[in-house]
């Protein structure tokens, strides 16, 4: 390790600040949520640690040799996300908790390790500061973040228990090439792509409202198992190509992946599309139904959320502009979160049970898709498209 020179020390100096900080939360929460809680809090926390320290040499700029004295800002917001998945890791050991504050804390830790996720990369390219450091981080820490996420997921019955092979897969992943290495076989570059990082913001963005006290089991159990497809078919390609299965430069994969492309894409939400409006009409948020008006003031006041009676209008008015517009694909992916956002609400204040609400399955279903997808297929307008392949602060080529 280079880190016996004035900017390794710095660094190693950062780092016992870190676990200093990670002792006294470990023990704040152990006083709160008992021995259970934090001896597997302090597991996590413990691995979080030791991947920073085997980093430590990378804390250099892509392409440089020179170790850099200290963190950085957008370091700094992946560092706090390794020790929220660590505290989150703990509720692993513990019954679910009830409600109030501590019943939404789970939720909160992984909120804001994902709102970290989204901006530290963004932060570290504004800053001049990105680092090999902060890259392998982000990755260890999205792995071990899916990973107690799924867990809980399925353990508090909000997920599918297919989640858990969702969980390991990047583990998985790993370990089956370091298995190729060992075995002499060679390892082969996995081609970027936007549909990749895409499917992965979506599946991260899904498994943070997962752990929400307020979403029922019903919904998410139906929601995760939209999200989980692509994402496992995409890892499962991704092997393929690295052990060599696949050739992405012969010409038969790349008819075969346009020919994918146009009908997940293109075709399928198209398709969907045209069944947005008849599913609005019956399950009646088109036109909007007021006998259902009562039941959403009553939950929004049930939230603790302020001025109810306003927001059960705006969420009327949210159904009555989303559904034509994600009909016509007009910002289909906004008109599709929209109509998702309504569905799902009226869904909850009918009792969120799906074999009896088939119709809010399946338009929760669709609205998924299209979210996913895009508008697909002839339609009218779709501004947000180019955003949706970039990253954050990242400019159009």
């Amino acid at each position: 390790m280079r880190l016996a020179d004035p900017a390794g020390r710095g660094l190693r100096y950062r780092w016992g600040v870190l676990a200093g900080l990670a002792g006294l939360l470990l023990l704040a929460g152990s006083g709160q949520w008992g021995l259970r809680w934090g001896a597997l809090a302090g597991l996590a926390l413990a691995y979080v640690l030791w991947l920073v320290w085997q980093g430590l040499p990378l804390n250099t700029r892509p392409g440089e040799t020179t170790l850099l004295p200290n963190f950085g800002p957008g370091n700094r917001l992946t560092l706090a996300r390794g020790l929220a998945i660590g505290l989150l890791a703990g509720f692993l050991a513990v019954p679910r908790p009830g409600e109030g504050l501590a019943g939404w804390l789970p939720a909160i830790l992984y909120t804001l390790a994902s709102i970290a996720d989204g901006l530290d990369g963004y932060v570290a390219r504004r800053a001049g500061h990105a680092t090999q450091l902060g890259a392998v981080l982000d990755m260890d820490f999205d792995a071990l973040g899916v990973l107690v996420v799924c867990v809980l997921g399925v353990q508090w019955g909000q997920l599918a228990p297919v989640y858990l092979l969702l969980g390991v897969a990047r583990y998985l992943f790993v370990w089956g090439g370091r298995w190729r290495e060992w075995r002499g076989h060679p390892l082969h570059p996995i081609p970027e792509s936007s549909y990749r990082r895409m499917v992965a913001g979506f599946q991260m963005g899904f498994l943070t409202v997962v752990l929400w006290p307020i979403v029922p089991p019903a919904g998410s159990y139906l929601a995760g198992l939209v999200f989980i497809i692509p994402t496992l078919l995409i890892f499962a390609r991704d092997w393929l190509v690295a052990s060599g299965r696949i050739d992405v430069a012969s010409p038969r994969y790349q008819v075969a992946r346009r020919q994918t492309i146009a009908l997940t894409t293109g075709w399928l939400p198209a398709g969907l599309r045209l069944l947005i409006l008849p599913l609005m009409l019956w399950v009646g948020l088109l036109p909007p139904d007021l006998s259902g008006w009562p039941a959403w003031v009553a939950l929004f006041g049930d939230w603790g959320l302020p001025w109810p009676q306003g927001l059960a209008l705006l969420l009327g008015l949210v159904a009555l502009v989303a559904g034509p517009a994600l009909a016509l694909g007009v910002v289909g992916r906004l008109a599709a979160f929209g109509v998702m956002l309504a569905t799902a609400i009226d869904f909850v204040t009918l009792g969120a049970d799906v074999a009896a609400r088939p119709g809010h399955g399946l338009l929760l279903v669709a609205s998924l898709v299209v979210l996913l997808a895009g508008s697909g297929r002839y339609a009218l307008w779709q501004p947000e498209e180019p955003y949706m392949h970039r990253r954050l602060g990242e400019k159009q080529p």
